[in-house]
């Protein structure tokens, strides 16, 4: 069932690929791999509405999922980048570092060095 959910996720079909999860989730506990494909595809295609949805639906079934919750954040910031709002991208990113926490990354250029998050 998940990779069905990526592949319907990957071409924009998000009604089926929603419709598989309830399918799934009367008789199985929910899958935060399957929120990721679906939140990735919804990335992809640019829809920040959609992608906000599924986050706000992860964050109440998966509250102890810290780390597949900083994904998803990661993911919903950048589809609020990719339409250019970049107030709402900086506010979830402030966001995620407040409650989860967050990783970071240095980048050197020669001596110089930048921490991005």
């Amino acid at each position: 069932i998940t990779t069905m959910v990526d592949c319907l996720s990957r071409l924009y079909i998000f009604d089926e690929a929603q419709k598989l999860i309830d399918d799934y989730e009367k008789s199985n506990p929910p899958s935060s791999v399957m929120y990721m494909a679906i939140l990735s595809g919804a990335r992809n295609s640019h829809q920040q509405i959609l992608s906000k949805k599924i986050y706000d639906r992860m964050k109440i079934l998966f509250p102890n999922e810290k780390e597949t919750l900083k994904s998803g954040s990661i993911l919903l910031s950048n589809t609020y980048s990719s339409v250019g709002d970049y107030q709402e991208a900086a506010n979830i990113r402030l966001n995620r570092i407040k409650k989860l926490g967050t990783k970071f990354n240095q980048e050197y250029h020669g001596q110089n060095s930048r921490v991005k998050f």
